[in-house]
């Protein structure tokens, strides 16, 4: 007996839910850490928490207000910890795939090639750390992929709950990340297409008006309670400065970054463009990569290089910020030039499918247009232009792409045996990649957390210990701002350069001396070895009594 399509979906997304639990199982982590920016927001969760009050620190760049109170509920129900923050967002990861996987199906791509599209933003490696974090990235985009669903319902079926339920999604998201602004624009922009394309003209009712100027309330509201109430955070004001800087600059380096874009989107969606490179013309095809050379040769000629199409997640040497936000040089992994050759380029032949898969739907933008894709699309361009615009040319800033691009790519996915094998082999891959990434994320955050506590217990103060950018500002910068704002303490790697008189390092320093060695096993990052230093001069620069430590080696027991 033939199955429905809303049994086939059950099945379907029982599948991707048991599959995302048994890949996030082994890399979960119950350790009392922070990872890269996650403190700053754990910072006013615990705040609100305390005081009642909605503050956010100094440092932060971001007005996360939605994602707060979403850590504020959660730390009500169980508890407040790390641990607690990093499943609430683990929960807000598995909502956004299930929006990703109902949003294909809404525009018409089968069961089976939605699946795949959804696999493979599953093991994407940024994506799939920063799902263990408490930073925005991923509930913004989990939020963004809930917009967007009801916003494609929204042109499929023109119910006005679809669009209430889109802009109310756009307004939660831009209380995010303000990049969710882009989201409010969208419907906008899709009755527009639609009247510049002569298609059938839309009598939007009252209430459906009301529902396209909700995400604009909330923006203005928002906006509103920044400059009036709470005010400008430090970072946020210097961030709108440096944008100023940045607009006046050349602009080849636009043209390096967006290459980097397209290099970087084309290395991790390379299992879903090898699967349909044979369904594209060899006109798109052609035009694709004659585009793609363009860009190669301008960027040659004015910097003399290709953008690596890694990022600061995902790089050789490890997977998230880790080892780069601690004193010391990571020492690099000793990668063969035709290893980072051969992923140029896969990156860049992945670019070029990518490019042609929409070539080909602008051949046919009449028909195109009309097409309730067209909201995911017009997405991904707001999304870029505002990547371009505000200077966020981070790999962990190009996940709100991601939805467009892989639906663009899986549309013209025709699943045979052979192409399902290799879209499921590279989505595995990359996959291994993210759960040993993530693990070694972890550990390495616990290391330096064991050795920072080793110091304390001989007897150093926490005010004379460097742990690095993620401990320094949870444990040095966060308590001494009860309030969020006020003059900031000399903290390194935040506010400071300033040298303490220990600190946790990747490699020895000529100015320290080495009182203990930390090592714990790596599945494949670049090191695994920890240095506790003591500045030379502890004694006569700080008068504090030297440890007086003979170096050792200590290996530290796995979680």
């Amino acid at each position: 007996m033939e199955q429905t399509p809303e049994r086939r979906d059950r099945a379907a997304l029982v599948g991707l839910t048991l599959l995302m639990l048994a890949v996030m199982f082994p890399a979960y982590s119950p350790a009392a850490v922070p990872l890269i920016d996650d403190w700053t927001y754990a910072w006013s969760v615990g705040h609100f928490l305390g005081t009642g009050a909605l503050r956010i620190l100094e440092w932060s760049a971001n007005y996360p207000v939605a994602q707060i109170l979403w850590g504020v509920l959660w730390s009500e129900l169980f508890g407040f910890s790390f641990a607690v923050l990093r499943l609430s967002t683990l929960l807000l990861a598995w909502t956004g795939l299930v929006a990703f996987y109902l949003t294909l199906r809404e525009v018409e791509i089968r069961p089976l090639p939605a699946c795949l599209g959804t696999f493979v933003l599953l093991c994407n490696p940024v994506l799939f750390m920063l799902s263990h974090s408490f930073m925005t990235d991923v509930p913004f985009l989990s939020v963004m992929n809930g917009a967007l669903l009801f916003y494609v319902r929204w042109t499929t079926r023109g119910r006005t709950r679809d669009l209430a339920l889109g802009s109310g999604l756009a307004m939660v998201a831009f209380q995010i990340r303000l990049l969710g602004a882009a989201l409010a624009i969208v419907p906008i922009g899709f009755l527009l297409l639609m009247r510049l394309v002569g298609g059938r003209r839309r009598v939007l009712s009252w209430p459906q008006r009301l529902c396209l100027l909700v995400p604009f309330l909330g923006l203005g509201l928002t906006l509103g309670w920044i400059h009036a109430i709470h005010g400008e955070t430090r970072i946020y004001h210097e961030e709108a400065e440096l944008l100023r800087f940045v607009w006046s600059i050349s602009g080849w380096i636009y043209v390096r970054e967006l290459l980097h874009v397209l290099v970087h989107l084309g290395l991790v969606l390379w299992p879903l463009a090898g699967g349909i490179i044979g369904r594209l013309s060899p006109r798109a095809l052609a035009w694709a990569a004659g585009g793609m050379v363009v860009l190669c040769g301008l960027c040659l000629w004015n910097d003399g290089e290709l953008p690596k199409p890694l990022g600061h997640i995902l790089t050789w040497n490890e997977l998230g910020m880790g080892r780069t936000l601690i004193a010391g040089q990571i020492p690099d992994r000793p990668w063969l030039v035709w290893g980072q050759g051969l992923v140029l380029g896969i990156s860049l032949t992945a670019a070029v499918v990518f490019v042609a898969a929409l070539v080909e739907g602008l051949w046919r933008w009449v028909d195109w247009v009309r097409g309730p894709g067209t909201v995911l699309l017009l997405n991904g361009f707001c999304q870029l232009l505002f990547l371009e615009v505000l200077w966020l040319f981070y790999d962990r800033y190009y996940l709100p792409l991601l939805p467009a691009t892989t639906a663009l790519l899986v549309g013209h996915l025709h699943p045979t045996k052979r192409v399902t094998a290799l879209i499921l082999a590279g989505g595995l891959l990359w996959g291994a990649i993210a759960i040993t990434g993530t693990i070694d994320m972890f550990r390495f955050g616990v290391a330096v957390a064991e050795a920072r506590m080793w110091l304390l217990r001989q007897g150093v103060a926490a005010e004379y210990i460097d742990a690095g950018y993620v401990l320094n500002g949870w444990w040095l910068y966060a308590p001494s701002l009860s309030t969020g704002y006020g003059p900031e303490p000399d903290v390194p790697f935040i506010t400071s350069m300033t040298p303490l008189p220990y600190k946790i390092a990747n490699a020895p320093d000529p100015a320290y001396a080495v009182v203990r060695r930390a090592t714990r096993p790596a599945l494949w990052a670049a090191s695994d070895t920890l240095y506790v230093l003591e500045h030379k001069a502890v004694t006569e620069q700080w008068g504090l009594a030297s440890l007086m430590l003979a170096e050792r080696q200590l290996v530290l027991p796995e979680n």
